[in-house]
């Protein structure tokens, strides 16, 4: 079964808290932990319904674990805002903390951004994107403009710390944060929401009855479409009867039996329309009798 549940990532979420709790470890053994707490998400919503699975997870791990790191830092900023101010002094070498901090961030805030474009590119394509317009299209926009405006709070934060030798943000630093928690929710939201499918076209050669049938649909979408059945001619003969059937098990979907037309002779070709349901972006199973 090619799905990875909401609920079944939410325990394998709570097996590595339970596990970070046990005493006495190595702190590779933390470290590594973390990291596989923040790459679970990675693993759910509609990944295991693409084309390409492991290459979809790639970008995913990567963009979860960069929201982690930046999140993080900013909860860390926080943090030692909160003890200076309880301590009423403020021993922090800010000025020497800035480089190594602001660095870091550059790295993170510039990985989400280009593994969150290959995600999207890799799950619907900038066709669908544009032209199959949905919730999910809507909670994207939104998602990307509050990206946007955590990161003009962190530029505008850095020129202000630079020229002060101080941090004094404290108000943004904390609304930046606030912000990629809503987007975080957003994620997770966007991740359980149906999305629009790429717009490609289908062509692959199936097997059946020892004949190779080649199957072709034009700009593959939802919606009524057209299926070309290209077949050999049987001991000179054509076919005495031919059926079809595209189903997609993941998605418990399935055309039902299609009943080709012939519209050519020479080569002997076969046409039968059918409808795409939302999900069946690329059929994947198939047979011609």
């Amino acid at each position: 079964m090619k799905q990875f549940p909401f609920i079944l990532m939410l325990f394998a979420q709570l097996l590595v808290l339970l596990l970070l709790v046990i005493p006495g470890m190595v702190r590779t053994w933390y470290v590594a932990l973390w990291l596989i707490l923040a790459a679970i998400p990675a693993f759910g919503g509609h990944v295991w319904g693409m084309e390409y699975t492991i290459a979809a997870l790639i970008p995913r791990i990567i963009h979860e674990l960069s929201i982690a790191v930046w999140l993080g830092a900013l909860c860390y900023v926080l943090l030692l805002t909160v003890w200076n101010r309880k301590e009423a002094q403020d021993d922090v070498p800010w000025q020497l903390f800035r480089p190594f901090f602001v660095n870091k961030m550059l790295v993170m805030a510039g990985l989400v951004v280009l593994s969150g474009i290959s995600m999207v590119y890799m799950q619907t394509g900038w066709t669908a994107l544009i032209k199959d317009w949905m919730p999910w299209n809507a909670l994207l926009v939104v998602k990307i403009a509050l990206t946007l405006l955590m990161l003009i709070l962190a530029a505008y934060q850095t020129l202000k710390w630079k020229s002060r030798r101080v941090f004094t943000t404290n108000k943004l630093v904390r609304t930046e944060w606030i912000i990629g928690l809503i987007v975080i929710v957003l994620g997770v939201w966007m991740s359980q929401s149906a999305y629009p499918i790429p717009i490609k076209t289908y062509e692959k050669t199936l097997v059946s009855h020892q004949m190779d049938a080649h199957v072709h649909i034009e700009k593959l979408q939802a919606g009524d479409r057209k299926m070309t059945v290209n077949l050999p001619k049987s001991g000179g003969q054509d076919a005495e009867h031919v059926t079809a059937e595209i189903t997609m098990p993941e998605h418990d979907m399935d055309s039902g039996q299609l009943m080709p037309k012939k519209i050519t002779i020479w080569p002997l070709s076969y046409e039968a329309a059918f409808y795409n349901g939302r999900y069946m972006a690329h059929p994947y199973s198939g047979d011609i009798s």
